[in-house]
């Protein structure tokens, strides 16, 4: 499932489970290209959306647990408190956008050579994330 949300939060995965997430920042156009469920949980931010995005996003405050292959973008603001019933961005604010992804942890054993070059899923054996870098994409 892909969501939109305008808020991240460690309780949108499962209670006591080991898990990965990867944090990645997107354009406006990636999220607006997806059909995504609303999970904004601010009238004001959901209107501010609706306009960027050029697709309704409504208000739906609810209580998210992500599992295993969903998709997380949040919209993330920076600014001044919106003014009640803002459709805008103040002067100075933005929103910035990122897709979070979850990745299950396993027990498969790390077979100890480059990560760079490891045919397993990424996160999904490696106990060696220090030595991991950013060239391989998921």
């Amino acid at each position: 499932m892909i969501y939109l949300s305008n808020a991240f939060s460690l309780s949108m995965f499962p209670a006591g489970q080991g898990m990965l997430f990867k944090m990645v920042p997107v354009t406006i156009e990636e999220v607006a290209g997806k059909d995504f469920v609303s999970v904004v949980g601010h009238p004001d931010t959901a209107n501010i959306l609706t306009g960027m995005l050029g697709k309704n996003v409504i208000c739906n405050r609810i209580s998210l647990e992500l599992n295993y292959n969903d998709v997380l973008y949040v919209a993330q603001y920076y600014g001044p408190r919106l003014a009640e019933g803002a459709t805008k961005l103040p002067e100075g604010a933005k929103i910035d956008f990122v897709r979070i992804t979850h990745h299950s942890t396993s027990t498969i054993p790390c077979p100890g050579q480059d990560c760079n070059n490891c045919a397993i899923t990424m996160f999904s054996c490696c106990d060696r994330l220090d030595i991991m870098t950013s060239q391989r994409s998921i």
